[in-house]
């Protein structure tokens, strides 16, 4: 009110009226941040399971959204959301149809001092096993998502893997049950906007490569 004032009459007065004002409500804003902030620390060592509970109860309430707008457009429809973010990200994507068999197929792995294949059909294998799961991982991606997303998903995780193996960059140890995946995405180099768009969900992804190297490992 006091700003609006100021803008009717343009008076020395109402502007140094509105001036007092606002510095008292930035100074009250900073204030009551400040506390906040204090409060919300002290909680942290007060009560963390607290805390923890409500990080949990978060992450277990993501769900696929019922219902997408887009500009004017709205839908509840699970086949048009898709064509929506279709539309969305067509600047991002290309819409040339790609033969997974032929990708696979030009890829040659090299030799390796054991034999661990691993192909496009085994990752859908997995991946469909995410069907029913609804439960999210450390990025908030649910299963489900993931399982929605398959045929997208799986020549990534085969090149991924593949290429891990192939330059020596997963560290494999039969001894050992417990693997170290840190470098399988940084030896791949910097990512761009476009291919973090779809994240991977990476304790998902430990286990997809565990399941695997607890298969049938031969040794030469």
């Amino acid at each position: 009110k006091a700003h609006a004032l100021y803008k009717s009459t343009r008076s020395p007065v109402d502007y140094s009226r509105f001036s007092n004002l606002r510095t008292q409500c930035k100074f009250l804003t900073r204030k009551f941040h400040t506390k906040f902030i204090e409060k919300t620390e002290s909680s942290f060592h007060e009560n963390p399971k607290a805390f923890w509970d409500f990080v949990r109860k978060s992450k277990s309430g993501h769900t696929l959204p019922t219902t997408v707008e887009l500009g004017d457009a709205f839908s509840n429809d699970r086949a048009s959301m898709c064509e929506m973010f279709s539309s969305h990200f067509g600047s991002v994507y290309s819409f040339a149809a790609i033969n997974l068999c032929d990708l696979e197929r030009n890829y040659h792995p090299h030799e390796l001092p054991y034999s661990c294949y691993v192909s496009l059909d085994y990752m859908l294998i997995r991946l469909e096993k995410l069907r029913s799961i609804k439960s999210v991982g450390p990025n908030g991606l649910s299963g489900s998502f993931l399982y929605a997303i398959r045929a997208s998903l799986s020549y990534p995780l085969f090149i991924v893997i593949s290429k891990s193996l192939d330059e020596s960059t997963l560290v494999l140890s039969i001894d050992c049950p417990h693997h170290d995946y840190s470098p399988v995405l940084c030896h791949l180099g910097p990512t761009t906007l476009a291919a973090r768009r779809v994240q991977i969900n990476l304790s998902f992804l430990a286990k997809l490569i565990d399941s695997r190297i607890h298969a049938p490992v031969l040794l030469k």
